[in-house]
């Protein structure tokens, strides 16, 4: 019998005894898509360290969740078990076990109720979601520098109705903040074509103090803007190197997003958040952010994520008229009532 079996059975066999235990499994993509928030919003500068690399460890760096087949990831499973309320969900879909602690879930979190097979996508890119009884979609994209000087007019042209634009970002290793190069040019030019428009903050707050400095910070740059759309606040492991918040635990990045979010609303502008299933599993306090928006990401056909979210990020890769760089593609579910 292989470990991986040998751990579901064990995992089993404490929701017996009272541990209501389960794990719920999809494909995912490769090592370099798994995580959006590995690589998203990377920041324009390649800021030099002197510091010493981390030791190679038998934990994910993003989560410090033990690697599978191990003693130590077996004991991680029931603690998360015993410590969450879970459920067991598409036991027969399970076989990739290097990738299945990704899907343990909460079911007191907020639920989705799309119908993943409504989800649509045209010969262009563009999804929609066409069980029109209870939402209705509309397509956008999400820029930042990266994607170089757009043509807002094609976009538009093209079909795009709206846009996550960056705002700024705080320095992974330095901790200062920037505005991202071209974001009033951004502003200006998705705006004036008719695009509805929202902005995100990439953080790396390793404090509440830090997240209220950066909610600070977007609305001294709004200065009053009109938005469409909710400042989202976007936490991110460094994969790539060290980083300040290396260490920085899922209560505390939950803290960080819940001032950062009461932050803006205080501002006068809507909040809400990124992350993709991973983040949303194991690293963010859902429940108490819950009166916010959730701007998932995650690059299957369907989205995996069984909870409520807002905004899908589905790919990275986006191909659209007047941005000369491959972009990121979102859809919006809108309530029909």
């Amino acid at each position: 019998m292989s470990t991986w079996k040998s751990i579901l059975i064990a995992l089993l066999i404490g929701a017996a005894i009272g541990l209501v235990a389960g794990v719920i499994t999809a494909p995912e993509r490769k090592q370099q898509k798994e995580s959006k928030l590995e690589q998203t919003h990377e920041e324009p500068e390649a800021e030099s360290s002197s510091a010493e690399k981390p030791e190679s460890s038998s934990a994910d760096k993003d989560t410090g969740i033990p690697t599978p087949d191990t003693e130590e990831y077996k004991e991680y499973l029931e603690k998360v078990a015993e410590e969450k309320n879970i459920t067991i969900e598409g036991l027969g879909e399970l076989g990739v076990a290097d990738e299945a602690y990704h899907y343990l879930l909460n079911t007191s979190y907020p639920r989705n109720d799309y119908d993943k097979n409504a989800f649509e996508e045209s010969e262009t890119g563009q999804r929609s979601y066409t069980d029109t009884k209870k939402y209705t979609s509309r397509c956008g994209i999400d820029v930042s520098e990266f994607n170089g000087e757009i043509d807002w007019n094609q976009v538009k042209q093209a079909g795009y109705e709206f846009v996550f634009i960056r705002l700024g970002y705080r320095g992974y290793e330095s901790g200062e903040l920037y505005m991202d190069a071209l974001f009033e040019k951004n502003l200006q030019g998705a705006q004036e074509a008719g695009l509805d428009v929202g902005v995100y903050f990439f953080s790396q707050a390793a404090t509440e103090d830090e997240a209220r400095e950066e909610a600070a910070y977007v609305l001294h740059q709004l200065d009053g803007i009109d938005l469409q759309l909710p400042v989202m606040y976007d936490p991110e492991a460094i994969s790539f190197d060290t980083a300040r918040t290396d260490k920085v635990t899922g209560s505390q990045f939950s803290k960080n997003a819940l001032v950062f979010c009461k932050e803006i609303e205080k501002g006068g502008y809507e909040a809400g958040y990124y992350a993709n299933l991973k983040w949303l599993v194991f690293m963010l306090d859902m429940k108490a952010l819950e009166e916010y928006d959730v701007w998932f990401a995650g690059y299957d056909a369907q989205p995996q994520s069984p909870y409520a979210f807002t905004f899908w990020q589905y790919s990275d890769t986006g191909e659209v008229p007047g941005v000369p760089e491959n972009t990121d593609l979102d859809i919006q579910l809108i309530p029909t009532s």
